[in-house]
C-alpha cells in the first residue's frame, strides 16, 4: 500500500522504509506509527488525494493550502506534525477520515473550515486548530464523529454544528470559544448518542451548547462552560430518552445555567457546580410517563431561582442538593402537573425569598430530612 508523505520544500523519488525513522521536516516529526511500505514524496495535495488508496497516509509539511477536498475515500488519514495551514476541508461520501494537527484558517469566509456531509461516517479530527470560518466543524447528515483536543476559535456562527447526525458522537477535551455560538446538535437517530465531555467552552453571546430537534442520547460530563448567554440549552424539540448532566461547572453565563425543556423519559443532572447565572436551572418536561432528577448538585448565586420548574409533568425528584444565596431556592410554579414530587436531604440557605415553594398540581410531595435556613420564607 501506497503512503505519501507531502514536504514543503523537497521533492523525493519513490522510496521504501523497512523500519521506523526520523523524517527531516520538522524536528518533531517521527514515522514511528508508519507501516513498512513504499513511501512516495510530493508537493502537490491535489493529486496526491486524488491518487490515495484505501488505508494510505498523508503527511503534510509547513506549507499552506487551498481548499482540499476528500470525496469517495476510505481509510485516510491527513497528518501534519508542521502546523500545516489549510483554508477549508470538505468530506464527501468518504469513511474513516482523520484529520490530525492541522490549523485550519478560513480567512473568514462564509463557509465551514470543516464540512463534513454526503453520509460520510467514521470521521476523526484531533489535535487540530479551526478559526475564522462561518461555522467550524460542520457535521451534515453523516455517521459517526469524534473531535477530542482541538481549538475551534472565533468563527462567525458555530464552533460546531451537527445537522442531522447519526450514530455516536463524541466531543471530548476541546476549547470552544469565542464563536457565536459554541455547539449547535441536531440529531436524526433515536438510536444514536452524543457524548460532550471534558470541553473548556466559553465567551459565546449565544449558548455554550444548544440542542433543538434531536431524539439521540445526550451525556454532557465534566464541561466548564462559562461567559455565554446560556451554558447548556436544551430547548424546540428535543425528545431524547435519556439526558445525563454531571460534573460540569456552568458559571457566569448571562440568562441560565442548565436548561431542560423538552420530551424526556429520563433526566439526571448530578454533582453539577452551577453559579453565579441569571438563574440556575430551568427544567420544563412534557413527558407525563418521564422523570427528572437533580442529585448532589451546588447551585448558587443566582438573581433568579436557583432551580425553576414551570410546564412540567413529569416526576421530580430533588435529593443531597446545595441551592443558596439565590432569589429562591427551589421555585415549582406556572403549569407543574407533576405525579410524584420528592425533596430529600437538600440544604437551602440564604436565599432572598423563599427557600421552596410547591405551587401545582401532584399526586404526591415528599418532603423529608431538609435543611432550610435563613431564607426570607421557609416554605410556600
Amino acid at each position: 500500500m501506497n503512503v505519501k508523505l507531502i514536504l514543503s520544500f523537497s521533492v523525493f523519488f519513490l522510496s521504501t522504509i523497512s523500519n521506523a525513522q526520523d523524517v527531516n521536516d520538522c524536528t518533531s516529526f517521527q514515522v514511528a506509527t508508519l507501516r513498512k511500505g513504499n513511501y512516495s514524496y510530493s508537493t502537490d495535495l491535489a493529486s496526491s488525494l486524488s491518487n490515495a488508496q484505501d488505508n494510505d497516509q498523508i503527511f503534510l509539511g509547513s506549507s499552506s493550502f487551498g481548499k482540499v477536498t476528500i470525496e469517495g475515500k476510505s481509510n485516510l488519514k491527513l497528518h501534519s506534525s508542521c502546523s500545516a495551514k489549510i483554508r477549508m476541508i470538505v468530506i464527501n461520501n468518504s469513511n474513516a477520515i482523520e484529520l490530525k494537527s492541522l490549523e485550519l484558517d478560513a480567512n473568514n469566509t462564509d463557509r465551514a473550515a470543516v464540512r463534513i456531509k454526503d453520509s460520510s461516517q467514521n470521521i476523526t479530527i484531533v489535535d487540530s486548530k479551526v478559526t475564522n470560518s462561518k461555522n467550524g466543524i460542520s457535521f451534515e447528515n453523516s455517521t459517526n464523529l469524534t473531535l477530542i483536543n482541538n481549538e475551534i476559535l472565533n468563527n462567525a456562527n458555530d464552533g460546531i454544528i451537527l445537522e442531522a447526525a447519526k450514530g455516536q458522537i463524541e466531543i471530548k477535551q476541546n476549547t470552544i470559544s469565542e464563536n457565536k455560538r459554541g455547539m449547535l446538535v441536531q440529531t436524526s437517530d433515536a438510536n444514536g448518542s452524543v457524548v460532550v465531555e471534558g470541553n473548556t467552552i466559553s465567551k459565546h453571546p449565544w449558548a455554550g451548547i444548544r440542542v433543538k430537534d434531536s431524539n439521540a442520547m445526550l451525556n454532557f460530563t465534566n464541561n466548564n462552560i462559562s461567559e455565554s448567554l446560556y451554558g447548556i440549552r436544551l430547548f424546540d424539540n428535543v425528545a431524547s430518552s435519556q439526558v445525563s448532566v454531571s460534573g460540569n461547572t456552568l458559571a457566569a453565563n448571562q440568562n441560565d445555567g442548565l436548561i431542560l425543556s423538552g420530551s424526556f423519559e429520563a433526566v439526571t443532572a448530578s454533582s453539577n457546580t452551577i453559579s453565579n447565572n441569571k438563574r440556575g436551572v430551568l427544567i420544563q418536561n412534557s413527558n407525563a410517563s418521564g422523570s427528572v432528577e437533580l442529585s448532589n448538585n451546588n447551585i448558587s448565586g443566582h438573581q433568579w431561582a436557583n432551580v425553576r420548574v414551570s410546564k412540567t409533568s413529569s416526576d421530580l425528584k430533588f435529593s443531597n442538593n446545595t441551592m443558596s444565596d439565590g432569589l429562591y431556592g427551589i421555585r415549582l410554579f406556572d403549569n407543574v402537573n407533576s405525579g410524584i414530587v420528592e425533596f430529600v436531604s437538600n440544604s437551602l440557605k440564604e436565599n432572598k425569598k423563599d427557600g421552596l415553594i410547591v405551587n401545582g398540581r401532584f399526586d404526591e410531595v415528599k418532603i423529608s430530612s431538609h435543611t432550610i435556613e435563613d431564607n426570607k420564607r421557609g416554605i410556600l
